[in-house]
């Protein structure tokens, strides 16, 4: 599997858990008199539901965002270090950047 593929599953896993995620949030702000009381009990549903179903699949959903957010960091981190290494006022690639010096190094960065 390519990098470029891995990325990109790495973050449709994030996506979908995010969605699910935003909309099981939304669903514990559904006002009592939209909820649905269940057939066989008196506890109060939401699609036919149960709201600690909702929970958990907004926790566990929180929880998938969160790993996912840490692989994505983790495959980034080298990407992540160059860049801001170049932005810092201290860096030998942005000061030889502003002199308009000839480096190899941003040479490579460019193409």
């Amino acid at each position: 599997m390519t990098k470029a593929r891995t990325f990109l599953l790495i973050d449709l896993a994030i996506l979908a858990a995010f969605i699910v995620s935003a909309f099981t949030g939304l669903v514990f702000y559904i006002p009592a008199s939209m909820m649905d009381m269940a057939l066989t009990s008196d506890v109060p549903t939401f699609l036919g539901v149960t709201f600690a179903v909702w929970r958990d699949v907004h926790t566990y959903s929180g929880l998938v965002m969160i790993a996912g957010g840490i692989t994505h960091i983790v495959l980034h981190w080298h990407w992540m270090m160059r860049t801001a290494g170049g932005m810092m006022p201290w860096s030998s690639r942005r000061k030889a950047g502003a002199d308009g010096e000839h480096t190899p190094a941003l040479e490579s960065e460019a193409a």
